[in-house]
């Protein structure tokens, strides 16, 4: 809550507010949360204000009534009577009190050899929206003094969006510059009290930058950001808090171009672990399915896929049908084999004998997921996810940033895809993406190992494949707790 503060010289008198803040240093205060003859606090006072004063008194050269505006910033423990109020240009503290909903302080200030007397009363509303009082206010320098009364009405600014958190977004040109998509971690912070600032990361698909540092601020529920360098520029409003919107502006070595974005808030969620089957992992590990009975996976150090049984013993192997195996899949007794320099999809027989192949939509396929008859492929330089036909037709596509040491990790469980994230950012670390058939909403979950290289589906669980663990397939079970 602002206090009133009056200030006089021989030949101008002004009353000023202050910005001040509340702490819950109560130890500080004469007044006791036991006492007997104060009520619980109507309502928490911990926000920003928007002030305005209206002032009478009988000091010389100043006219009346005079209003000034002001704001003010407060931070009130819950169900304290007691609270500190700062005076941050003076670093003077004053002792308030709330009792239902009836507000008080005061207090004397000593400054270049003048003193301020304050003491306020006032009365905040039910909602704690609004505080309406009057202050009594004295001044004096030792040989002159003048006193007078103050009107208060604050009324409580909306508290800043949280936009803390992992955000997925698309944005779409209005120059006929294309669309694409972006992936944030976002850090928010507020400083001085009152000032809110976001640091983190950005990933932006379809426009070069210089970084992938993200820089911003949010006001109320206005919220800007942007990449290291500035060169995309994103500025719009958030709604319940992971909704977000709104027009971005793109200047990077001579390209420009604006247009609109909108974005969503990521859910967090975490795995229970189950049973964990040891195995000798390859150091080319990539990717990971499974047939019904047994494991396939692809090292890309010798260029073969191999199979294991539920012992985590190799059984079955076979060179791969191209040089560079990304994605593998298992789907209507055939495995599916992505190859990114090839830039096709193999259908083989588990002994290795190329059935059919398609090329990609895309120039970098990595990973592969089957069902119903229907193939999901990654790309990592389109940023997009292809929903295919058996033959390679695309059936629909949606645009989504793909991470940035990404090495094949897709699986379908029927709903949704599971998109393994293989890039250390701290926090969160390692994740695991769990992703509708739209892009439109996101779970995240944390990754149980440092090196994960795959992951595949076994009825409603996920299996993840770990190469730092000396090779160890776990078995991860979806429950709804937060990020660990």
């Amino acid at each position: 809550m602002k206090l009133l503060f009056s200030k006089l010289t021989l030949t101008n008198v002004c009353l000023v507010f202050f910005i001040v803040f509340i702490t819950a240093a109560c130890s500080s205060t004469d007044e006791s949360d036991d006492d007997p003859d104060l009520n619980d606090p109507a309502a928490n006072l911990a926000g920003r204000w928007d002030v305005i004063q209206v002032q009478n008194g009988n000091c010389p050269s100043t006219t009346y009534p005079h209003t000034e505006t002001d704001t003010a910033s407060i931070a009130h423990t819950e169900q304290s009577n007691n609270f500190t109020v700062y005076f941050e240009s003076y670093s003077k503290s004053f002792s308030g009190i709330i009792s239902d909903t009836s507000v008080s302080w005061k207090g004397s200030l000593t400054h270049s050899g003048q003193t301020d007397t304050i003491d306020f009363s006032g009365t905040v509303s039910n909602a704690g929206t609004t505080v309406t009082g009057t202050a009594k206010w004295t001044w004096t320098n030792g040989s002159s003094s003048c006193s007078g009364t103050s009107d208060v009405t604050a009324t409580k600014q909306k508290e800043p969006a949280d936009v803390n958190g992992i955000v997925f977004g698309k944005w779409q040109s209005t120059e006929g510059q294309g669309n694409g998509s972006f992936w944030a971690i976002i850090d928010q912070e507020t400083y001085n009290y009152s000032d809110t600032y976001l640091n983190g990361y950005i990933r932006i698909a379809g426009k070069e930058t210089n970084g992938d540092s993200l820089y911003g601020s949010v006001n109320e529920n206005s919220l800007s950001f942007n990449d290291f360098d500035e060169a995309m520029v994103f500025s719009g409003d958030i709604s319940n808090d992971s909704i977000l919107a709104g027009s971005y502006t793109y200047n990077f070595e001579a390209t420009t171009d604006s247009g609109t974005w909108n974005a969503f808030k990521a859910e967090t969620s975490s795995f229970s672990q189950g049973l964990e089957i040891d195995f000798l992992s390859p150091a080319g590990l990539k990717s990971l399915t499974f047939d019904g009975s047994h494991f396939w996976y692809i090292d890309s150090w010798d260029n073969r896929i191999y199979r294991l049984d539920t012992n985590g013993a190799i059984d079955a192997s076979f060179d791969a049908p191209g040089p560079n195996p990304t994605g593998l899949t298992w789907g209507n007794s055939f495995l599916w084999i992505a190859d990114a320099d090839n830039k096709a999809v193999y259908k083989t027989t588990p002994t290795g004998l190329v059935d059919a192949s398609f090329d990609t939509p895309g120039s970098q396929p990595v990973g592969l997921a089957f069902a119903s008859n229907q193939l999901w492929s990654t790309d990592t330089v389109e940023n997009k996810i292809y929903r295919l036909d058996t033959s390679g037709d695309i059936l629909s596509s949606f645009s989504f940033t793909m991470p940035e040491d990404y090495y094949g990790g897709l699986t379908f469980d029927g709903t949704h895809l599971w998109l393994l994230d293989n890039y250390p950012i701290v926090p969160p670390g390692r994740m695991i993406y769990k992703i509708d058939q739209s892009g439109d909403s996101v779970t995240v979950f944390g990754v149980p190992c440092d090196e994960p290289a795959g992951l595949a589906t076994q009825e409603n669980d996920i299996w993840l494949a770990c190469n730092n663990m000396g090779g160890k397939l776990i078995r991860l079970m979806e429950n709804m707790a937060g990020l660990p």
